[in-house]
């Protein structure tokens, strides 16, 4: 049996009330997390299918090269 005490409602109230207060930048900032963190996932995700990652054999460099080149294509589509 759980017992309701002042303290156990009034931290309620507070939490009730800040999370209403902060839902609006909450919610932009998730969005707009969530649209940044799709175009990694989707250039990642392209990557794998390619299996462009696996298969080569040259230096880190030309890799990278490579690999900004794919994902500036995949953010022009």
């Amino acid at each position: 049996m759980k017992v309701i005490t002042s303290n156990t409602l009034l931290s309620t109230w507070l939490y009730c009330n800040m999370t209403m207060v902060m839902r609006g930048w909450r919610r932009r900032h998730n969005r707009d997390h969530a649209e940044i963190r799709s175009l990694g996932e989707r250039a990642m995700a392209i990557l794998k299918c390619w299996r462009l990652l696996r298969k080569l054999r040259c230096s880190t460099t030309r890799i990278t090269a490579v690999v900004r080149a794919v994902v500036a294509l995949e953010l022009a589509t």
